[in-house]
């Protein structure tokens, strides 16, 4: 309950920045300060206006008796900030420089090459995640059986490759890092040699490839979207799909597109009933499991 009890504490510091519009606004939806818990984020396009919604938190955290702390507040622009470079802002008399990167809500947020940033962090924590479990024969050769194994790397380690990839626009490259971690940790597993053929490494032990799993986070996460009671989150959905739904780099583009290629339902046709989350659940499994067990069949068969 910490995460709702903490928000429901700073609910009149949300309310006040809201209310003297301070901050990003998405056309005339207000979203300059999306929060989880003790983790907000202040989006503004103006640096003074920043420092002002700064000058907001750090008052209501000193009349609540609480402090922030300094080091884990950073600002990162995105786009050009050769005129930025000099700025500095402050919070309860700590300076926050212009920083590069910074994390939130887990997620890596960077000025610049974002997706290969998270990219690179996730293949890191996979990669620990695994080598950590070795000694329990997570390891090939002499080690637990592949089908243990692999619902061991199933747990622990995939969670931690994939974690919030789902939200990135991933492109073809950014998906192949992905899948070469994902496919050498398979062969490793099942002792195959590191010339076998994909489609054999996934069909022996019944596995999708990492494309695939991606895909189901990503229409399970739609699916969270468009059945959520948040009026906030409702507002900017419909505007997006709305205004911003031809854009190729738009997270609601890409699902229409999944949506079409796994023949599911259209969940954005308002007359059309969205199924419970356990029966999208099972839906999206069952048909992104046969549309790539049906191609690694082909690819199987043509070699």
């Amino acid at each position: 309950m910490s995460t709702h009890l903490y928000k429901i504490f700073v609910e009149d510091l949300l309310v006040e920045l809201e209310k003297n519009a301070t901050g990003f606004s998405l056309g005339d939806i207000y979203c300059g300060t999306p929060t989880c818990a003790d983790d907000i984020a202040l989006i503004s396009s103006d640096p003074a206006e920043l420092q002002i919604m700064l000058n907001t938190i750090g008052r209501y955290a000193n009349q609540h008796h609480y402090n922030i702390h300094p080091t884990k507040s950073k600002v990162i622009c995105y786009g050009s900030a050769k005129n930025l470079r000099t700025n500095t802002w402050n919070l309860s008399d700590n300076v926050i420089e212009l920083s590069n990167e910074t994390t939130h809500l887990g997620l890596k947020r960077s000025s610049k090459k974002e997706n290969e940033v998270n990219i690179e962090d996730r293949v890191k924590s996979a990669r620990r995640t695994k080598y950590a479990l070795m000694n329990s024969g997570l390891h090939g050769t002499n080690g637990l059986s592949p089908k243990i194994s692999y619902t061991i790397y199933r747990t622990y380690v995939l969670p931690r490759l994939l974690y919030g990839l789902e939200i990135l626009c991933l492109t073809k490259t950014q998906i192949q890092i992905l899948e070469r971690f994902h496919i050498g940790t398979l062969r490793a597993i099942q002792t195959l040699a590191t010339r076998t053929a994909k489609p054999a490494v996934y069909l022996l032990l019944g596995v999708l490839p990492v494309e695939a799993e991606i895909h189901k986070r990503k229409l399970t996460f739609l699916h969270s979207l468009t059945t959520c009671s948040n009026n906030k989150i409702k507002e900017i959905i419909n505007r997006q799909i709305a205004v911003n739904f031809d854009n190729n780099n738009s997270f609601f583009f890409q699902s229409a597109l999944l949506l079409a290629k796994y023949n599911l339902p259209d969940i954005f046709d308002k007359n059309i009933p969205i199924p419970s989350k356990l029966s999208w659940k099972k839906l999206v499994k069952t048909e992104i499991s046969s549309f790539w067990t049906l191609r690694l069949k082909e690819e199987a068969h043509q070699m």
